[in-house]
């Protein structure tokens, strides 16, 4: 609906809404009554948290995705987000637990990105920011692994290891795709959790009709809904119908798993795409990649945001001594990144890096952009202020860099890393030599 009712004055009166926004508003208000009679329960007030934190991130996520009917709407999404904080750390905590627990994504990385700010840093082993680190949800995961570093302030970080491991993943992210499937769990559960390991998506679901039109509902932000010819509890055609009338998911593809191709395409039509039962993970990532070319979604730029916070917050992690070596394979791979990703990596590198990354470095060096070409001479400077002896083929590239550029920043950083660098007496007396100069004018004549 495009309106919600109140009761003002024993008169009923419409109030214009978003339909993006019509579902979490009457769970909202609903939420809101159950605050008001019973004002100490904590489940109300993270209801009512979960609702605006909810109307937030639809917001802004359809903000990012072109939506016109939301265009305008950014500052309502940081007056939900200043209504949730009013309801209390604790509710916020309760509202992501909900968000997890039920496959609201919304809820979950609403109330993630508060609590990144809000929690209690002396409380941080309490907050369910931590339970959030297991969702089946790869979204809900990277955010919370970058929210818990935020929240501890990179100190003493909880699950520490777990924290980096999730980090590690999301900093290779280069396109997350996220797949709903709606189909009896004996039927699914391996097949999703297999395919759920591939690169690039991120499957969520459900066994019914009615939990995972609710799931939609909540979360409209799917690519691909994946449902089987047969529910336990409705028609897969109504839950086509409510897909397709809904345009917050126009975009959204539909892949039906069928005994019977021939049979299925003449009862659903044409505007889906099929696999022949039983599903397997290879049939899944195929049909999904299939019903995703050429289509036009923000994949990449959400992709990126997770890369980017990751790649911060590992450098963060790095520079506060934490261990972060399971990452720096990982970290060196994203070196031919945009800045965003690809600077931090490059500074938690030197940070934390060893031989094996220099190569990826000098690659960097080379041919990366001004401030990347910074940040890894800086970096290499590090790894080498650990080493033994500094390789000749990292001392020609350094040469090779210093010779080649006039930017007195970057020869800075290149002569900062020779400081570093244990050359031997031979190399040093040459280095001195060739950066020779005269402190005079250098103008002619």
């Amino acid at each position: 609906s495009s309106v919600v009712w109140k009761l003002v004055d024993d008169a009923l009166v419409a109030t214009d809404v978003p339909g993006l926004l019509y579902p979490t508003e009457l769970a909202k208000s609903v939420a809101a009554d159950a605050a008001r009679i019973a004002p100490q329960s904590l489940a109300a007030r993270s209801a009512v948290a979960a609702a605006n934190l909810a109307q937030a991130n639809l917001i802004e996520t359809s903000i990012a995705q072109g939506e016109d009917s939301v265009s305008e709407m950014a500052p309502v999404a940081q007056e939900l987000k200043i209504a949730a904080l009013a309801s209390g750390v604790d509710a916020i905590r309760g509202a992501l637990d909900a968000g997890v627990k039920q496959h609201l994504a919304a809820v979950a990385i609403g109330a993630i990105d508060t609590l990144a700010d809000a929690e209690i840093i002396d409380q941080i082993q309490e907050s369910t920011l931590l339970g959030a680190l297991q969702s089946s949800d790869k979204r809900v995961q990277y955010a919370a692994a970058e929210a818990i570093v935020r929240a501890s302030r990179g100190v003493n970080v909880p699950n520490l290891s777990t924290v980096v491991g999730v980090l590690a993943q999301a900093v290779t992210e280069e396109k997350v795709n996220t797949i709903h499937v709606i189909m009896p769990s004996m039927d699914a559960g391996g097949a999703v959790k297999t395919a759920n390991a591939i690169r690039g998506t991120s499957f969520t679901e459900d066994a019914s009709a009615i939990s995972g039109q609710l799931t939609l509902l909540g979360n409209p932000s799917i690519d691909v809904v994946v449902i089987n010819e047969i529910l336990p509890d409705g028609l897969p055609e109504d839950v086509i119908g409510n897909i397709r009338k809904d345009n917050r998911m126009t975009n959204t593809k539909i892949v039906v798993v069928t005994k019977d191709e021939d049979a299925a395409a003449e009862r659903f039509g044409d505007d889906v795409s099929f696999i022949v039962a039983p599903m397997t993970a290879e049939s899944l990532a195929a049909a999904v990649s299939t019903a995703l070319e050429g289509a036009d979604n923000p994949a990449d730029a959400r992709a990126e945001s997770f890369a980017s916070k990751a790649s911060a917050a590992l450098l963060d992690l790095a520079g506060r001594k934490a261990e972060i070596g399971t990452a720096m394979g990982n970290l060196a791979l994203q070196l031919n990144r945009g800045d965003s990703v690809a600077v931090p990596a490059a500074k938690a590198i030197g940070f934390s890096g060893g031989e094996g990354e220099l190569a990826a470095l000098m690659g960097a060096l080379e041919n990366g952009s001004d401030d990347l070409k910074k940040a890894s001479a800086l970096a290499i400077g590090g790894v080498l202020s650990r080493m033994d002896s500094c390789p000749d083929a990292v001392s020609a590239a350094l040469m090779a860099a210093m010779d080649a550029s006039t930017d007195s920043g970057l020869r800075t950083a290149i002569a900062t890393a020779f400081a570093k660098a244990k050359l031997d007496a031979q190399k040093k007396l040459e280095l001195m030599q060739k950066l020779s100069r005269i402190a005079g004018s250098s103008s002619e004549g």
